[in-house]
């Protein structure tokens, strides 16, 4: 079972730091917020869309990462056995998700889609969080950012495939997402702004994008307005993705 995937992993990695001499005490309170995001949630089926969609393939890229730089001959072997085991996690809720989805009412639909991109934003606060020591093991952030979208995508896509249609929040959910990782780990320096918010803006779909001293502000205008949209609460009417 998962639960006892998980507590072997926790007991055999607990082990082999404390052979090192450095057993972690505490979390970031980043990284607390995305795991306590799932772990208090309160339905199944956000807690299935969160471990088995959201973190899971995100602890999946960690360990791919770290294990491909071979920073240290046992790790490695121990993060291999750690990924068969994610993997099959994964699977957990492509299997039993659509049982949870289908029927689920507009309103209930709603609240699920706005806690989920709660959660992904969250995911971005941890990366960062987590840059320093990524930087420390010579692994660049933003393959962590792209390597976790893949995994995160593919997951989500398995997903649609059992159900049988196409869950359309998630390509909203996959623009902010990119957006907000376009901003926080550019493809440019960290110092050009403009630079920065042209490519996050290009990934939302805004095509052209005003400096500062412009007039016109339509493109974040929009921006901030959909993004207002997508997090309006069912109680408010509407569907967020009309």
């Amino acid at each position: 079972s998962q639960a006892h995937d998980e507590a072997r992993h926790f007991y055999v990695m607990h082990d082999y730091l404390a052979l090192l001499g450095e057993v972690p005490t505490v979390l970031g309170p980043a990284t607390r917020r995305v795991l306590e995001g799932t772990l208090r949630a309160t339905s199944l089926t956000r807690q299935l869309m969160g471990m088995q969609l959201m973190i899971e393939p995100m602890a999946l890229t960690l360990f791919q990462l770290v294990r491909e730089r071979r920073l240290e001959p046992v790790l490695s072997e121990l993060l291999a056995y750690y990924e068969r085991d994610e993997a099959r996690h994964v699977a957990l809720g492509v299997l039993h998700l659509p049982r949870l989805l289908n029927g689920m009412a507009l309103p209930e639909a709603m609240r699920l889609w706005r806690w989920e991109f709660a959660e992904y934003w969250a995911q971005i606060e941890m990366l960062r969080e987590l840059e320093p020591h990524f930087r420390a093991l010579g692994i660049d952030p933003r393959e962590v950012v792209e390597v976790g979208r893949t995994k995160q995508v593919r997951a989500n896509q398995l997903l649609m495939e059992a159900l049988g249609y196409d869950l359309e929040h998630t390509r909203l959910l996959v623009r902010f997402f990119d957006a907000r990782a376009e901003w926080e780990f550019p493809t440019v320096a960290r110092s050009n702004f403009s630079a920065r918010a042209r490519n996050a803006l290009g990934k939302l779909g805004a095509t052209t994008f005003r400096t500062a001293g412009d007039t016109g502000a339509a493109d974040a205008l929009a921006v901030a307005g959909g993004l207002e949209r997508f997090m309006t609460t069912a109680s408010e009417g509407g569907s967020p993705l009309s």
